[in-house]
């Protein structure tokens, strides 16, 4: 009889996923698609217009600038559990 397999806790699949975002991120074409991601996300930039503040532009750079977040994080995450 075959072996039943276990299922993977939430937490271990994290932490593959974070593995994966730096195996995917820290090469040479990785390191270029994130610079390009920092720049076009505007995670150095602020999210608020404050010539003509508009709630809605805001909410939609924040999203922007949040998909770049994620991708940092996790990298973070799977780096310090590479250790």
């Amino acid at each position: 009889m075959a072996k039943k397999e276990r299922k993977k806790t939430s937490q271990e699949c994290i932490d593959e996923l974070a593995k994966t975002y730096v195996d995917v991120f820290t090469g040479i074409n990785g390191k270029i698609i994130l610079a390009d991601l920092e720049e076009a996300c505007g995670q150095n930039k602020t999210s608020l217009n404050e010539r003509a503040p508009d709630a809605l532009q805001m909410a939609f750079c924040e999203g922007k600038r949040r998909v770049y977040l994620r991708i940092i994080g996790f990298m973070k995450k799977g780096k310090e559990n590479g250790k």
